[in-house]
């Protein structure tokens, strides 16, 4: 995979970013870091406590999910396929792993 693309001047940060930050970033329609936005979520405190897995397996419910299916010569980059009458992978339905 290539490395990220690095244009222009670095992006604005807000630190300890609030939901009003994110009304005023999106009025101004200027792409901002929003640090610390989401902090409280129940998954990023499971995962700084090095429990995510834990916390996920407690929400599932055993009713599986929607996945794609893609070859290595996709290179992880579900699309179209080279002559766009179809997709370059396909979809199915896969139960819940148990872990």
């Amino acid at each position: 995979m290539s490395a990220p693309v690095r244009l222009g001047r670095p992006l604005p940060e807000v630190a300890a970013a609030t939901p009003a930050d994110v009304v005023a970033c999106a009025a101004e329609g200027r792409p901002t870091v929003l640090r610390g936005l989401v902090g409280d979520w129940p998954a990023v405190r499971a995962a700084r406590e090095n429990r995510l897995a834990d916390y996920l397996r407690s929400l599932d419910r055993g009713g599986g999910g929607d996945v794609i299916l893609g070859g290595p010569e996709i290179e992880g980059r579900p699309f179209y396929n080279a002559d766009l009458s179809g997709l370059n992978f396909e979809r199915a339905r896969a139960p819940s792993p148990r872990c």
